[in-house]
């Protein structure tokens, strides 16, 4: 991630997540922008889409959540006044992507800015839906450069050291080095 970089960033492609369901996205500004680990490249609404906007993205566990990120540094708020997301409601199912949301947490993105949000008791989720139901008074195009999420698996049993002095912790498909903060993805055998 960019905000924390000791920690994997859960809403990055390269940690699994998977953008299931957007609500609308402006050509170029693509809701999958959000999840490229990246701030240069942003969503944006559909011309004249109405609000609210919603995102639900896969995670490749379920974890416990006790940092989200909205990035709104990149948007076009000197052209475009009021464009950036503002307020943000947060849904964090954990049995599946269209069911259990349960009451969300309300947020609100400051205009221009990154805005990190630390919760005082995490929020336990497998899937996060965002519905974005306001930005800060643009009315015809909405935009987010980014986010980040950052926590702990919540089945976390496979911690082992090898060799003496290595923690490593296996998460599924992905091996982190806990001694140099570092990651790797296994990638399954091709077989002829």
């Amino acid at each position: 991630g960019v905000i924390e970089e000791q920690r994997p960033d859960l809403l990055n492609l390269a940690s699994g997540a998977v953008m299931l369901e957007y609500s609308s996205e402006y050509s170029g500004w693509y809701a999958l922008n959000l999840l490229d680990g990246g701030f240069q490249h942003g969503w944006a609404s559909a011309k004249n889409s109405a609000f609210p906007h919603r995102f639900v993205i896969e995670l490749v566990e379920t974890y416990a959540i006790d940092t989200l990120v909205i990035d709104n540094t990149g948007t076009e708020e000197r052209d475009y006044p009021g464009i950036s997301a503002q307020e943000i409601n947060l849904y964090a199912p954990t049995e599946a992507a269209n069911t259990g949301y349960g009451k969300p947490l309300k947020l609100t993105a400051a205009s221009g800015r990154f805005t990190t949000f630390k919760f005082d008791s995490p929020v336990e989720a497998r899937w996060l839906k965002l519905v974005v139901v306001s930005n800060h008074g643009r009315t015809d195009f909405t935009e987010i450069m980014g986010l980040e999420a950052h926590g702990n698996l919540i089945n976390f049993n496979q911690l082992f050291t090898d060799p003496p002095g290595i923690q490593l912790r296996v998460l599924g498909n992905i091996i982190m080095d806990m001694t140099n903060l570092s990651f790797s993805v296994i990638r399954p055998l091709q077989h002829d």
